[in-house]
């Protein structure tokens, strides 16, 4: 449902405050690669947490995983 919500080039930020979702989630594969929205999230209370995950380019950092399908 956030998928659909997302504007392109959105960015999804879950602040779960120390709570867990309890279920799967799903996220869109072709909204995060085609219309470039971005999901973020962390179990604390401040989103400035989640925000300061994304890096500053598109590139790959050490230690970060991507996946690649196709």
């Amino acid at each position: 449902m956030l998928n659909d919500k997302a504007a392109v080039g959105g960015i999804v930020c879950l602040v779960l405050g120390g709570r867990k979702i309890g279920r799967p989630v799903s996220v869109g594969v072709g909204r995060v690669h085609y219309a470039a929205t971005r999901w973020i999230g962390t179990p604390g209370g401040s989103a400035a947490d989640a925000y300061r995950t994304i890096p500053p380019t598109g590139e790959l950092r050490a230690g970060d995983r991507a996946i690649v399908v196709g």
